[in-house]
């Protein structure tokens, strides 16, 4: 497949404190392994335009939106974990117009994906409020985006990053033309994501949650993709899927509590890719969390690696290690009963 690549020097310069665990070494990271395995050669760079902010007022409210494009040039602190510096703002429509970008080129060119390395990420950010070190939602910008310019009539974005969506959840949870699945530790931050929000009105059973407890690893992710995500891929039939690339499920994260290797990761996503691929399903990545700048990019590369290797295949269903058995049947059986 040809690789779409989505950086910009900008998402450099977000700085929200000393210390903070969302901090460039993240996305520098990144950049210097995807020059060192040569990948740079092999991917198409496209720059990251400003996105048209008609898009993100459709997605968040009036008085946010203002409230975070008045921090243009300034350090302003939404909460704890949550702040501006001067060249956050320019970061932000940056990201979000790559997102939307991304959109564009992988409907438009069937045989491409793209990744957006992008920050600050975007999921946590709800339609009114910023927080857990997210100010816009790049990927529900990017899905309503799809809906409006492109005719999307069913977009589905997976989200395994190990803290629940909530702003993703929270924006889309009353349309049904948008499905959102998350797979993420819980309980754990931000305290939403539990099995029985489901969607409200329109949205009912639109939403769903695969919630863990700690300690979950490569059999377990693999076996809810195998038994929960294929099979509503199937029957969903979307026209768009858009990964909400956390990586902080790494068992070398910082934040997280899960044990997902790198390959792991790789796993994760190939059974879905196939799939996509198979029925000429456009996709493409947005960068979540992932605190470990190592685990973080190692993971990223093999994903494209593998993409640009025509590498990805389907894997047999993983059974859950015997332990967590309960939890994967408990998790798939009462799915099925809910939507």
């Amino acid at each position: 497949m040809k690789g779409i690549w989505y950086y910009d020097k900008i998402f450099s310069r977000h700085n929200p404190g000393a210390g903070h665990p969302e901090n460039v070494q993240r996305i520098n990271a990144i950049q210097r392994s995807i020059e060192e395995r040569s990948l740079d050669k092999k991917l198409h760079f496209l720059p990251c335009p400003e996105v048209d902010e008609s898009h993100i007022f459709q997605v968040h409210e009036t008085d946010y939106v203002q409230s975070v494009l008045a921090t243009r040039g300034k350090t302003h602190r939404f909460d704890a974990d949550t702040c501006t510096s001067p060249d956050t703002v320019e970061a932000l429509l940056r990201a979000s117009g790559a997102a939307t970008s991304a959109v564009d080129q992988v409907i438009e060119n069937k045989d491409s994906f793209a990744f957006c390395a992008l920050r600050p990420p975007g999921h946590h950010a709800t339609a009114n409020r910023a927080m857990g070190f997210c100010f816009f939602n790049h990927v529900a910008i990017a899905a309503n985006y799809a809906t409006q310019k492109h005719g999307c009539k069913r977009v589905l974005i997976f989200d395994p990053d190990v803290h629940h969506g909530n702003g993703t959840q929270d924006i889309f949870y009353q349309r049904d033309d948008v499905l959102y699945v998350s797979i993420h530790q819980s309980p754990f931050y931000p305290g939403t994501g539990s099995i029985s929000e489901m969607g409200q009105g329109a949205g009912e059973g639109y939403n769903i949650n695969l919630p863990l407890p700690l300690g979950q690893g490569d059999e377990e992710y693999l076996f809810l993709t195998q038994s929960v995500l294929i099979p509503v891929i199937q029957k969903y039939q979307p026209d768009l899927i858009i990964f909400s690339a956390g990586f902080d499920a790494h068992a070398q994260d910082p934040l997280g509590q899960m044990n997902i290797t790198s390959q792991g990761f790789l796993n994760l996503y190939s059974p879905i890719i196939q799939l996509a691929q198979e029925r000429k399903i456009p996709f493409f990545f947005a960068l979540e969390g992932g605190y470990s700048p190592q685990a973080l990019s190692e993971s990223i590369v093999l994903i494209v690696q593998s993409l640009l290797d025509e590498k990805i295949s389907s894997l047999p269903a993983a059974p859950a290690n015997r332990h967590n058995q309960k939890i994967m049947d408990y998790l798939s059986q009462n799915l099925k009963l809910l939507h």
